[in-house]
C-alpha cells in the first residue's frame, strides 16, 4: 500500500510559515502552521518538524473526508525520539477532527485542544 505523506519545510521568504508538500512532490494545502487532510483516496499522514527546534510554534491539523472512508488520517513526528503526549502517532479517526499541538523544548509535541 503506498502511503501518501506530508512533508514540512521551512518556506522561503520569511513570514515563518512552512511549505507542505506530498512524498510526490504535489503540494498540499497550506496555512500557516496548519494542515487540512484528505484521506478520501489513500492514507494522508502528517510529519510534525522537530519539535526542539521549534518550541512554542503551534500547528493546527483538520481532516476533511468523507466519514465511509477506510483510509488514515495521521500525525507522527520527524524525530522518532520524539512523542505527541507519550505516543509516536495521532489519528484523527472521524471526518471533521482536529488537535492543535505546541512543540515544547524538550522533544515533546503537546495536545493543546482537540474535536474527536
Amino acid at each position: 500500500m503506498a502511503w501518501a505523506s506530508v512533508t514540512a519545510e521551512r518556506a522561503s521568504g520569511g513570514g515563518g510559515g512552512w511549505r507542505l508538500a506530498r512524498a510526490d512532490g504535489t503540494p498540499a494545502l497550506l496555512f500557516q502552521r496548519g494542515v487540512i487532510l484528505d484521506a478520501e483516496v489513500e492514507d494522508a499522514i502528517f510529519t510534525l518538524p522537530s519539535a526542539r527546534e521549534n518550541a512554542g510554534k503551534v500547528y493546527w491539523v483538520k481532516r476533511v473526508d468523507d466519514p465511509g472512508t477506510t483510509f488514515v488520517a495521521e500525525v507522527v513526528t520527524v524525530d522518532s525520539s520524539e512523542t505527541i503526549q507519550g505516543a509516536s502517532v495521532y489519528s484523527l479517526t472521524s471526518q471533521w477532527a482536529s488537535v492543535v499541538l505546541v512543540a515544547a523544548a524538550d522533544g515533546t509535541w503537546l495536545i493543546q485542544s482537540e474535536i474527536v
